[in-house]
Parts: structure tokens; sequence; C-alpha cells
């Protein structure tokens, strides 16, 4: 009976010591998953998306990019108002989940999605940025824009606020920030 009992104990050792093993490497997996693939992706709702194409007042020919474009979702309802957009993602599995969809629903000749981390990528060219942030980036990105973007470009932002810029205007807990144009 005491050889029994010795067994379960190590047996429930064993069990404890791989839960508490699964466990930290969970932990680690949390921080090394935007490291390798962005911020966790978190959708942004209809009634957000659609106060952000509001707030951008995009027309064709402007140059319009979402920032961490998950799912394709904010892509596709700019691509049905008829303008062409770019989405930086950086989770591979999303890119094909967006790329895949665009083409299902025919917009692929709007859509481009590129595995890219946008702190790579030159703004200058560009007429509106849309994004879903967090808020350790919005520091470092608000300095990266405000270097790159071109005076009138709008940036449009759900929920997370740039520390430093006031919204030119704000609804349903999306911001419109605007780069002034430069005094003469």
């Amino acid at each position: 009976m005491d050889g029994m009992l010795l067994n379960y104990l190590l047996l429930g050792l064993v069990i404890l010591t791989l839960g508490v093993l699964l466990y930290l490497i969970a932990l680690q997996c949390i921080f090394l998953w935007p490291t390798l693939f962005g911020a966790v992706f978190v959708p942004s709702k209809e009634a957000q998306i659609r106060t952000m194409l509001a707030l951008a007042k995009a027309t064709p020919g402007e140059r319009i990019v979402d920032l961490g474009s998950g799912d394709g979702t904010v892509l596709f309802a700019v691509a049905q108002e008829g303008l062409d957009v770019e989405g930086l993602e950086m989770n591979p599995i999303l890119v094909k989940r967006s790329l895949r969809k665009a083409n299902a629903l025919g917009l692929q000749e709007r859509i481009s999605v590129q595995r890219k981390n946008f702190f790579h990528i030159d703004f200058s060219e560009y007429d509106v940025i849309l994004l879903y942030g967090i808020t350790y980036i919005m520091n470092k990105l608000e300095r990266k824009l405000r270097k790159e973007l071109k005076p009138g470009a709008r940036v449009i932002s759900n929920h997370f606020q740039f520390p430093n810029w006031q919204p030119e205007r704000e609804e349903n807990d999306v911001r419109m920030y605007r780069m002034n144009p430069p005094a003469s």
C-alpha cells in the first residue's frame, strides 16, 4: 500500500511539474508573439469601421494604408467604397486569409496585403493611414508619422490615441488626425 501511495505522489509531482513548465512556455509565447507576428489581432467593430471611413473622407487616387490589417475587414470596407487600399500585417496566417477573402469577394484588384512591419515602411507617399493600434506603439508611431507624412495626410485611429497629437475630429471612439501644412 505504501508503494502505491508513493507512486501516486510521484505521478502528482510529475503532472504538477509539467503544468508549471507548460505555463512558463505559454508565458514566453505570449511575449514572443508580438515580436514574430505583431500585436494580437482584435477585429474592428462594424460601427467603428464606418466611422473610420467617414472621418477619412478618402477619394479615388489617394494612397490608403491599413496598419496591422488583420483579417482584412477594414480593407474590404474601403475597397467596397471603390477605393484602392494597401494592408500591412505581420501575421502570415492573417495575410493569407485576407488575400483569399479579397479574391472570394472579387476585390483583389483594389486590395494589396504585404507581410511587413510598418515601422520599416516610408509613409511619405500616403494620404490616409488607418489603424487599430495598441498603447505601447502609439508614441513611436506618432514620431515616425510626424516625420514622414506629407501635409494634409490623415491618420485615422480606432480607439487608441497618440500621446501628443490633438485629433481634428473624434467620433465613436475613433480619432482623425491631420498633418498640418507647413506655415507660409
